[in-house]
C-alpha cells in the first residue's frame, strides 16, 4: 500500500475510533445518570438512540469504502504483477553476429 494512502487510511481509522470512544462515554454516563433517576427524558433518548444510529451508519460506510480501498489495490497489485510477468525479457534477446554487445529491436 502507498504511504499517502496508509495516512489516509489511519486518519480516517483514528477519527472513526475516537467518535465511537466518545459515543460510548457519553451514552455511559447517560445511562448511569438514568440509574440513579435523574436520567433523560424519552425524547431526549429518542434523540441519542437516532444519533446513534447514524453514527453507527457512518461507521459501516466508512469499513466497507475501507474493504472496496483494499480490494481495489490487491487488483492494482495483481494486474501490475501480471504486466510485469507479461514483458518481454530483453537480457535473452537475439544478438547480431560481430555487434558487440547489440541487441537485434523489431521494427
Amino acid at each position: 500500500m502507498e504511504p499517502q494512502l496508509k495516512a489516509v487510511v489511519a486518519v480516517v481509522v483514528c477519527v472513526a475510533v475516537t467518535l465511537i470512544v466518545r459515543i460510548i462515554a457519553d451514552a455511559s454516563v447517560r445511562y448511569a445518570a438514568a440509574e440513579r433517576g435523574d436520567g433523560l427524558a424519552d425524547d431526549q433518548m429518542r434523540h441519542i438512540d437516532g444519533r446513534l444510529d447514524r453514527v453507527q451508519a457512518a461507521i459501516d460506510a466508512v469499513a466497507i469504502e475501507m474493504e472496496r480501498v483494499g480490494e481495489r489495490q490487491r487488483f492494482t497489485e495483481l494486474a501490475v504483477a501480471e504486466l510485469r510477468a507479461a514483458e518481454p525479457d530483453v537480457t535473452h534477446a537475439p544478438r547480431l553476429p560481430g555487434a558487440h554487445g547489440r541487441i537485434v529491436t523489431p521494427h
